[in-house]
């Protein structure tokens, strides 16, 4: 359940340590896309129904997305394996070598390389994610213990910065990778911000 207080158990830091990658911040104006995968539920066995992605150029959301569903297929040689293969192919492509972020990107991550190992794509190396929700945990938690907690949802985290989906409902891949992609453009904005404020405080 999002909203879960943060642990600070022997095993809750060896995952932070193992999954310290997700909060590098990397540099400025770089390409970056905000990835969001909607699925059928969260137990093993459920499968991928929908993909967005939004493309970050410069430090600025650009008007092109990549959205898509997914026709659940165990059979290779279906027309809906190829169907999904193109769309998944053409993603891959497109997505190249930039660094991606998501919410929870632990779960995005796993499920995205399945499904490109399925359709015999090359997977994404998981050094190329970074986590919204661990960022702003980090960051927010940091001056705000009411934030203090291991997990949140996408929505909490736009509306702490009144960030609007202008009528769009969340869980849609389309809008839910918009969202994210403000997301990381305002945490790490108010990172920049709370560093330039302790530097004035010194």
């Amino acid at each position: 359940m999002f909203g879960k207080k943060r642990k600070n158990s022997k095993s809750d830091r060896a995952d932070r340590a193992n999954y310290k990658f997700l909060f590098h911040i990397p540099p400025k104006n770089n390409r970056f896309i905000a990835l969001d995968i909607e699925t059928s539920g969260f137990k093993k066995g459920n499968y991928i129904t929908e993909i967005g992605a939004s493309e970050i150029v410069e430090n600025e959301v650009t008007n092109i997305q990549k959205a898509f569903s997914i026709i659940p297929t165990k059979a290779k040689d279906s027309q809906d394996y190829n169907k999904n293969k193109i769309k998944l192919i053409d993603l891959r492509m497109w997505i190249g070598n930039s660094i991606i972020f998501a919410h929870n990107a632990n779960f995005d991550m796993q499920v995205i390389n399945k499904a490109f190992n399925f359709y015999g794509i090359e997977t994404i190396p998981k050094i190329n994610f970074r986590c919204t929700m661990k960022i702003f945990l980090e960051i927010i938690g940091a001056v705000n213990p009411s934030y203090n907690m291991n997990t949140i949802s996408l929505s909490k985290c736009c509306n702490f910065f009144g960030l609007k989906t202008f009528g769009q409902k969340y869980h849609n891949s389309k809008t839910d990778s918009m969202m994210t992609a403000k997301l990381k453009l305002i945490t790490i904005q108010s990172y920049q911000c709370i560093i330039i404020i302790i530097m004035k405080a010194i």
